[in-house]
């Protein structure tokens, strides 16, 4: 039995509006993938309800397709930072197209695909994590890369949860939200 399940986490500005604005969000790309779950279709789909409704507003999003049977996650991401791919070796950001943020249509969308092997995780995270005011956003990329590429002893999404929350502060502040 194959099974098949979609993940995102979609970034919008802050408040009630935009509370309210990604809730819609979030039910459109649920409604989309119901008919066609692949990334770039979903993604591609939303630009073009975007242009009727002429919304001025940015969205970032990740969107994972996770097929459990055989390992592979296909994902795209419009505007938003690549996943991190930790495993044995170590980790790295995989190599996903990235396209502008949602409503920016410049055509179609592109995904990419990843094999998972057993023990391999997926760190995916929102920009808080990595930005700092007075700091080259490459810095806090590295500094979540040093986090993630010693996967000794972490065997659990808690664990290196643990292990990214946990990382040497960095010099500047932090005035965004974090998700991971």
């Amino acid at each position: 039995l194959e099974f098949r399940r979609v993940l995102f986490r979609s970034v919008m500005g802050r408040g009630i509006a935009a509370a309210a604005a990604m809730a819609q969000i979030r039910t459109m790309i649920l409604a989309y993938a119901v008919e066609d779950p692949e990334p770039s279709s979903v993604l591609s789909r939303i630009d073009s309800f975007f242009q009727i409704l002429d919304r001025a507003q940015f969205v970032t999003v990740v969107y994972l397709l996770v097929d459990t049977a055989s390992g592979v996650v296909s994902l795209a991401s419009a505007g938003h930072l690549s996943p991190i791919l930790v495993g044995a070796t170590g980790s790295r950001f995989i190599d996903t197209p990235l396209g502008p943020p949602l409503g920016i249509d410049i055509g179609p969308r592109l995904s990419t695909s990843v094999r998972l092997q057993g023990g391999d995780g997926l760190v995916v995270m929102t920009d808080g994590l990595v930005e700092r005011r007075g700091e080259d956003i490459d810095v806090g990329l590295q500094r979540l890369l040093d986090a993630t590429a010693e996967t000794k002893d972490v065997s659990s999404a808690h664990g290196l949860l643990r292990r990214v929350l946990g990382g040497p502060p960095s010099a500047g502040s932090q005035d965004d939200d974090v998700t991971i």
